[in-house]
Formats: C-alpha cells, structure tokens, sequence
C-alpha cells in the first residue's frame, strides 16, 4: 500500500493512479514514460557530457559504452567532467587529507619477517622453497603459529 499526505491507497485506487472519483491520467504509461525521456534528453542537451577530460584531456566514454566495449574508446566518464583516472586521483589526495595518518597498503615483503622464508603472494605461481603470505609479514606457518597462541592466550584469559 502506498501512501500520500496521510491516504493509503487501495489496489483499485493504485491502478487507477488516484483516490476514488479522481479522474484516471488521460495519458497511457507509454505516452508518460515519453514525456519523462523527453526530459531527460532536455536535460542532457542542456548539459552535454564533456567528450575529454577537463584534467588530463583523454577521451572518455559513458560507463555503459566503456563496460560493454561498444561506442568510442577511451577512459570512462567519472563525473564533474573527469575521467576515472582523474576523479580517483583526486578522491586519493583528498582523503589523504583528511586523514594523514592513515595508513596506505604496502606490498607484502620479500621474506617472512619471523623466518625468513621467502613470500609470494596468492597471485604468484608455486616455486620450490616459497611460502604463501597470510598478512602482518607472516608466512602461513608463521601466522598459523602465532594464531594458536593468541587463540590460547584468549583461552587463559576468559574470552573465548
């Protein structure tokens, strides 16, 4: 049920597009749905999409057209006339900032900070003598070991 200024709607009423006695909207669905793109195509006649990039000047293409590889090229249109690129970009040195302190994701290290066994990540392929990288510079045996413990320190302590 849909409710306006404190009416609640019936299923009669809904389909009609009005309380009872109210004259049915003598335009069909198409013909309102025509005069709702024709405003949008007002709209965007009146605020064109800028074809390049007000930063860098790359050509750029809607996001549709550039996730369905039809249209013309180039990076995809962000807002306020950037490309992807440059809106993220911008949004990175604006959260920066904000936050200074913040911490920015590294790469993994080369070797296990504990055993020095060399890492890879889960993109790379097995080589002989390489260990998986868990996180905080572990390899996985590594971070398994220090999981037990902690898990048995939160044991001891009560917690868990």
């Amino acid at each position: 049920m849909a409710t306006r200024k404190g009416h609640v709607f019936t299923r009669e009423e809904s389909s009609r597009g009005g309380k009872k006695g109210a004259a049915a909207s003598p335009l069909t669905p198409e013909e309102r749905m025509k005069g709702v793109w024709a405003s949008v195509a007002k709209r965007q006649e009146m605020n064109p999409r800028p074809s390049h990039c007000v930063v860098c000047g790359v050509e750029m293409t809607t996001r549709y057209q550039y996730r369905h590889g039809t249209g013309r090229y180039g990076q995809m249109h962000q807002g306020k006339g950037k490309c992807k690129s440059c809106s993220d970009k911008e949004y990175k040195a604006w959260r920066k900032a904000q936050d200074p302190d913040r911490e920015i994701r590294q790469h993994p290290p080369a070797a296990c900070v504990m055993c020095g066994t060399p890492l890879r990540t889960r993109g790379q392929p097995k080589t002989e003598g390489t260990s998986l990288h868990r996180g905080h510079g572990l390899c996985n045996v590594c971070y398994q070991r220090e999981e037990r413990k902690a898990r048995k320190i939160l044991r001891l302590m009560g917690m868990m």
